[in-house]
């Protein structure tokens, strides 16, 4: 879906093609919670603050920046195909956090980020696009996927775990929050795997990326530890990891933004 594509589209398909991005940015970002979890666990309290570092990661991160956010920029950037590929990574990293969660009923949302793929491609006529190669790989950014992949697994592995072992009447479980964890973990990774093709919007997607991360990193070490207590808030990792996942997430940016300036 490069530009001269996009230019041949008629102003129509142009018009209805950034109408549905922004409905269904919508719906991922307040009606699936992405944009409130991001924003509302912040402030969280009473007994809802449990589920602070959850509704910031597996709502905000996962859903709001990987999710709602590209499909609002696609609105107007129509031709950056790799925004609408993070959709597609986002439902891999559903489908393998919920295999590994034994949350089975998690995969109802690999059928839910499927609609706007098929929509948006279907306005478009950009299925080719969808699936083409991209300008090149960077092996710096597939390096940081990589580098950083054994940590966000570990982490992915654990959430799950909990998910699998809790006891029904958990809230985390029933709200399956710890699926949700293990899905971001596994979507930022992959992301960035996204981000080191380098299909076109790449940039962007690098950005959200790094912004993930950091976004998680600050909340682990915001959350640390429950007020006057020594308790972790659920799926905060401390100040050390939540450090390094804004490193991480920095590092990102800026390999891709160095990557940028060299072409």
């Amino acid at each position: 879906m490069d530009v001269k594509q996009t230019e041949e589209l008629s102003r129509s398909r142009r018009t209805w093609f950034s109408v549905v991005a922004v409905v269904f940015a919508l719906i991922f970002g307040v009606g699936l919670f992405g944009w409130i979890g991001l924003i509302g666990g912040w402030f969280a309290s009473g007994k809802d603050q449990i589920h602070r570092v959850h509704d910031i990661g597996s709502s905000g991160v996962a859903t709001g920046i990987l999710v709602a956010v590209p499909l609002l920029i696609l609105a107007w950037r129509r031709a950056d195909i790799a925004l609408l590929q993070m959709l597609g990574v986002a439902a891999i990293a559903t489908v393998i956090g919920s295999a590994l969660s034994l949350d089975w009923v998690f995969l109802l949302y690999v059928a839910i980020l499927a609609v706007p793929v098929v929509i948006l491609l279907a306005i478009s006529r950009g299925w080719k696009r969808y699936v083409a190669p991209g300008a090149g790989l960077v092996p710096a950014l597939l390096i940081t996927a990589v580098v950083g992949g054994p940590f966000w697994a570990v982490f992915a592995l654990t959430m799950a775990r909990l998910q699998r072992a809790g006891p029904p009447n958990d809230p985390h479980v029933s709200m399956h929050h710890w699926t949700g964890m293990a899905i971001m973990a596994i979507g930022l990774v992959l992301m960035v795997v996204l981000v080191s093709l380098r299909t076109r919007g790449w940039r962007i997607v690098a950005w959200l990326t790094g912004l993930g991360s950091v976004v998680y990193g600050v909340a682990s070490i915001a959350f640390a530890t429950y007020p006057g207590s020594t308790v972790p808030y659920p799926s905060s990792e401390g100040s050390l990891w939540g450090t390094l996942a804004i490193v991480w997430g920095v590092v990102i940016v800026a390999l891709a933004e160095r990557r940028a300036r060299i072409a």
